[in-house]
């Protein structure tokens, strides 16, 4: 079975435009439920996740969901993410961990 380390995925924010508590409560769980609200219900917010989701699942095969850490930042217990958004557009980036720790 081959094993891929690296994960990237893009979407499109307005996808989440119409999403309500009940849908990000039944997708992304409760931890993210409160971040988003706490950051205002922003569309980006909710792309961001998808988009972090997906690519840990590319680099590593598992669904993860990240929310941040006290400083704002994406965080998986899996990989190194990075996460940015442009006008409708949102892209992340995976790294499995074990690519990053075999220096």
């Amino acid at each position: 079975m081959s094993h891929m380390v690296i994960g990237s995925d893009l979407v499109r924010v307005s996808r989440f435009a119409h999403w309500q508590d009940r849908r990000v409560l039944r997708v992304f769980g409760s931890a993210v439920l409160e971040q988003w609200h706490q950051q205002g219900r922003r569309t980006s917010y909710l792309a961001s996740r998808w988009a972090l989701a997906e690519s840990i699942y590319k680099a590593v095969g598992q669904w993860e969901i990240c929310v941040n850490n006290a400083q704002g930042q994406p965080v998986s217990q899996h990989c190194a993410v990075t996460v940015t958004h442009d006008a409708d557009l949102c892209w992340a980036l995976a790294i499995d961990r074990m690519l990053t720790q075999k220096k």
